[in-house]
């Protein structure tokens, strides 16, 4: 392309000095000059952009990295409800859910089918409770009446390969689930005027992860 431009500025050069000798020459010389300038600007159109551009325009594509695994971790929520002495409350079972995420765990949290009773006079599931912690639908589970739900919380870390919060030390299940005499399965915790606190959060294995 470089030898195309330098002929065109040499053919612009004489055209100026035909023009300028003959100025009656000048439409058809302009009707020359035309038909070269599209000539040219198809030829650059068929050859497309150049490397640079082309490598210029790949890096400012963005890269798509693989989606982080998620850190799963399975809250025994009719548990964490009494962890405040002053009785059984949402809002306690909120603030560990928010410690959690603070450190990068995604919970998801079991309730026995009285849950609402509890806290409100009135029977809540997934739904109710999602407005009320803040969480998704879908990571808040309520077990059916009749159905405790501590066996559920243990096969839900189970599926997930993850640890449970909770106080509960699950003995009635221990032979099910042998897992729950393992450093780091089950995370104890507490709740108080400072908010919600958490033991041994750090002793969870990656592979629980």
């Amino acid at each position: 392309m470089r030898v195309v431009y330098f002929a065109l500025f040499v053919l612009a050069f004489v055209v100026i000095t035909i023009v300028v000798l003959d100025p009656q020459s000048a439409p058809a010389v302009a009707a020359v000059l035309a038909a070269v300038a599209s000539f040219v600007l198809a030829l650059r159109a068929a050859r497309g952009p150049s490397p640079a551009t082309r490598d210029a325009g790949q890096k400012r594509r963005p890269s798509r990295g693989k989606r982080a695994t998620p850190r799963w971790i399975i809250v025994d929520g009719s548990n964490v409800l009494y962890w405040n002495p002053v009785g059984p409350s949402l809002a306690t079972v909120s603030d560990v859910l928010r410690l959690l995420e603070s450190q990068g765990f995604q919970p998801v949290i079991w309730f026995d089918a009285n849950v609402g009773y509890k806290v409100g006079g009135d029977w809540m599931g997934p739904w109710e409770l999602s407005k009320v912690l803040n969480l998704p639908q879908k990571q808040i589970l309520v077990a059916a009446k009749g159905q405790p739900a501590d066996p559920l919380v243990l096969a839900e870390a189970r599926k997930r390969r993850a640890s449970v919060v909770s106080n509960d030390r699950f003995r009635d299940w221990a032979e099910d689930h042998p897992e729950v005499t393992r450093p780091g399965f089950l995370i104890r915790g507490t709740h108080g005027p400072e908010g919600a606190a958490l033991k041994d959060l750090a002793l969870v294995p990656q592979q629980a992860a």
